[in-house]
């Protein structure tokens, strides 16, 4: 309904979608191309949650390989550990882990990191999504209200949490969540999660994003490629559970 219509139209391998009303919180790259492929077979894509969003994303004032990981603060989701250990080594940088996973150790080292990587527990607020949160250690949560109005000005804010991507949408199609905020912030790259996933699932997609060249929107493409693809064919419906959670936000 959405692709297929327009694609003589399309000479580009990589897109860019603007989505409205409700298309804000459909995972694109699930959606199914023909009755073998899905979009992410054919095509790169990139949401942009507004037009005006550009405005807040055109400069970046991050420090190269300047780097902050925050994995498992709760201490009960063993991959994420795992997801923040390896990416850490990869970025040679110390993560935060469990006990040091504290918000004030956080907000003390957010501001003006290159990639911050989230490897948590995520909760969406629809009454209020300014108290959307990461859950942290000892029952600390870091709200989204908690980082808005910083100067972060990231190169890419990884979201490796349930419900990161959901937004709220008002009547004017103006969208509140975690993406919103932070390319308003000054967040070049988003990556964030439409639904609650399974920490395993998404330490292996993180394993191979990080270990990939190139620019994010096709790095996290391929990562969701290799993962789809090593998964049992015969129940690819609901492998979308695993590896079609995550969209990349930005321009």
């Amino acid at each position: 309904i959405l692709i297929t219509p327009i694609t003589e139209e399309i000479s580009y391998k990589n897109l860019i979608i603007i989505p409205y009303k409700r298309l804000h919180n459909i995972p694109f790259n699930c959606l199914k191309y023909n009755d073998k492929e899905y979009i992410i077979d054919e095509y790169v894509i990139t949401i942009m949650q507004s037009g005006s969003s550009i405005k807040y994303i055109e400069n970046n004032y991050s420090m190269p390989n300047n780097y902050l990981v925050v994995g498992n603060p709760t201490l009960d989701l063993p991959y994420a550990e795992k997801e923040a250990l390896h990416i850490s080594h990869i970025l040679k940088t110390k993560p935060l882990i469990g006990n040091y996973a504290t918000k004030s150790n956080i907000l003390s080292k957010i501001e003006g990191k290159q990639i911050i990587h989230f490897s948590c527990h995520g909760e969406f607020d629809s009454q209020n999504p300014l108290h959307s949160m990461l859950r942290l250690n000892n029952g600390e949560n870091l709200y989204l209200e908690d980082l808005n109005n910083l100067e972060l000005n990231s190169e890419l804010i990884v979201l490796s949490a349930c419900e990161s991507g959901i937004v709220s949408i008002d009547n004017n199609d103006e969208t509140e969540g975690f993406v919103k905020y932070l390319q308003i912030d000054g967040t070049k790259y988003i990556i964030a999660s439409l639904w609650r996933g399974y920490d395993e699932s998404s330490f292996k997609l993180f394993e191979i994003f990080y270990s990939m060249d190139g620019d994010y929107s096709q790095r996290l493409n391929s990562a969701q490629i290799e993962l789809k693809n090593s998964m049992d064919n015969d129940n690819e419906d609901h492998n979308i559970f695993y590896w079609g959670n995550f969209q990349i936000y930005g321009i």
